[in-house]
C-alpha cells in the first residue's frame, strides 16, 4: 500500500478532509507509538510503511512499553478532540498500519505483543485475547402466537362458552339457588309467606287481643 492509498482509506473511514488533515493525523499517531512499541518493533514497522512517514517514528533506546491508554491520551491532546473520537481515529490508523506488515511479522506480533497492543494493529483480536465486556445473555425464544386466520386456525375459541364460568348474580339471587321455586311450587311447597309465619285465618286465635268487653272507653265530662 502506498501513501496515497493509505491516506485515502483512512480518510474514508474517519471522514476527515482535506487529505493534508489525514496526513497530520497519521504522523501524530506514529509519533505516539513509542508508548506501546519498543525499539525493535518500531524498526519493524518503520521498514513496512512509506518512506515519507518513517521519520515520524521516533524510538527511544531502552524505553519500555507504556500503555494503550497513554497512546490515546497523547493523540487526544495533539488532535484537540474528545476522547471517544481520539480512540476511534487512533484505532483506524493503527489498523491500516498493521495491514502493511508482512504476514510473518503480523503472526509474531499476535503471539508476542500484549493483547491490547496486538489488537490495535491486527484485523482480529489475537488468539487468547478475551474482552472485559460481559458475555451477552442468551435470548429466550418466545412461543409463537396461535394462528389467527381461517386457513390456519384450529376449530374452537381460545375461551369457549362451554368452559366459561360467568358469575353475574348477586348474593341473594334465585339464580344461585339449586331449586329457586321450591318455596312456591304446589307439589313441594311449605306454603306461602303467611302460612310459614302462621298468620293465616285458619290458624288465627278466635279471641281478640283486646276484646270489646274489656275495653274502657273514655268517659265524657261529668255534668255540673
Amino acid at each position: 500500500m502506498n501513501l496515497e492509498s493509505l491516506v485515502g482509506e483512512i480518510q474514508r473511514q474517519t471522514g476527515l478532509d482535506p487529505p493534508e488533515r489525514v496526513l497530520r493525523l497519521i504522523r501524530r499517531v506514529l509519533s505516539s507509538l513509542d508508548e506501546v512499541l519498543v525499539d525493535d518493533e518500531l524498526a519493524t514497522l518503520r521498514a513496512s510503511i512509506p518512506a515519507s512517514l518513517q521519520g515520524a517514528l521516533v524510538g527511544r533506546v531502552g524505553r519500555a512499553q507504556s500503555s494503550v491508554d497513554r497512546l490515546f491520551t497523547r493523540v487526544q491532546r495533539a488532535e484537540l478532540v474528545r476522547r471517544p473520537v481520539a480512540l476511534e481515529r487512533t484505532e483506524i490508523v493503527c489498523r491500516q498500519l498493521g495491514a502493511m506488515l508482512p504476514p510473518d511479522v503480523a503472526t509474531r506480533w499476535a503471539r508476542d505483543l500484549p493483547p491490547p497492543v496486538a489488537a490495535l494493529f491486527l484485523n482480529a483480536p489475537p488468539a487468547g485475547y478475551t474482552s472485559d465486556a460481559p458475555a451477552p445473555r442468551p435470548s429466550i425464544p418466545r412461543p409463537a402466537p396461535p394462528p389467527s386466520t381461517l386457513a390456519t386456525g384450529r376449530p374452537g375459541s381460545a375461551h369457549p362458552v362451554s368452559e366459561a364460568h360467568p358469575e353475574r348474580a348477586h348474593r341473594h339471587s334465585v339464580v344461585r339457588a339449586d331449586d329457586p321455586h321450591a318455596d312456591t311450587r304446589l307439589s313441594a311447597s311449605r306454603g306461602l309467606t303467611q302460612e310459614r309465619a302462621h298468620e293465616t285465618l285458619a290458624e288465627g286465635d278466635a279471641r281478640s287481643a283486646r276484646p270489646l268487653s274489656e275495653a274502657h272507653p273514655e268517659q265524657g265530662p261529668k255534668p255540673r
